[in-house]
């Protein structure tokens, strides 16, 4: 009998380059956010506050800002985090993209958003 232990992803899943002191940022996801993993995708809203991004999300939630650098629970009350937030290669494998994006140009969209914040996503690294 094979027996298999599911790994999850850490942070050097995600990230291909990065300066700590610089490219982190810290920041506080929003309530009612729900689980998010490791390399989710973070937009900044209207009102100012992190929130998980969705292709087409109102008032700014789908703003594509920064990608996360841990896995947070913000099912019951806001969470602070760290993120990727500036001058930082990530791997594509790593990151996690909300269902909404759900064709390959709207995934696209979302990543030159995240160049317009010198994070660059590395298709292999």
């Amino acid at each position: 009998m094979s027996r298999f232990v599911h790994e999850q992803k850490t942070i050097g899943d995600l990230l291909a380059y990065h300066i700590v002191m610089f490219s982190h940022k810290p920041i506080t996801i929003k309530n009612a956010e729900g689980l998010l993993g490791i390399g989710t995708l973070i937009a900044k809203n209207d009102a100012g506050e992190y929130v998980k991004c969705i292709f087409g999300g109102l008032d700014g939630a789908d703003n594509a800002r920064h990608v996360l650098t841990e896995i947070v629970d913000a099912t019951n009350s806001e969470v602070k985090t760290n993120a990727v937030a500036r001058h930082a290669i990530v791997k594509r494998a790593g990151m996690e993209f909300d269902n909404s994006f759900d064709t390959e140009p709207k995934i696209q969209e979302a990543i030159a958003k995240l160049e317009t914040h010198f994070i660059i996503v590395a298709e292999e690294q």
